[in-house]
């Protein structure tokens, strides 16, 4: 355990997170609850509060969406993208606001549920939905 005093971000492997891999071909996004899981090589953590809703967002198809075209550096192969940290500190997440977008993930059809409450939350038209969904 000799890297308990040199690792700055030690304690952040105890606490509740979300890991999620750094090359995918779609959102993999884990919520560890417990800080029972600490991540390998290619894989990292976010740690911080509201991390239901956050977990939510990310697995959405308009945050995919906005990524992969604007902040994951170019793809990977016709379907692979890299989720780098740099661009984690960009990516414009609307404040969690006591949103119904945490019963969503809990309901019996989630994904439909959040996706609408997502496309709400950015103020976007029908249109413009369509054409996230049709270029993911």
């Amino acid at each position: 355990f000799e890297t308990q005093d040199s690792i700055s971000y030690w304690e952040d492997f105890g606490k509740e997170k979300i890991l999620y891999s750094e090359i995918v071909q779609s959102p993999q996004f884990y919520l560890d609850k417990e800080g029972k899981f600490i991540p390998e090589a290619t894989c990292f953590l976010l740690v911080g509060e509201n991390l239901n809703y956050l977990l939510g967002m990310l697995h959405s198809r308009v945050v995919t969406f906005c990524f992969k075209v604007f902040y994951a550096g170019g793809g990977l192969g016709d379907h692979g993208y890299r989720y780098k940290k740099a661009f984690f500190e960009k990516l414009p997440i609307p404040l969690y606001r006591n949103t119904t977008l945490q019963q969503h993930i809990k309901a019996a059809d989630p994904a439909t549920c959040i996706e609408k409450e997502v496309a709400s939350l950015y103020g976007l038209t029908e249109d413009e939905i369509a054409y996230i969904e049709s270029h993911l």
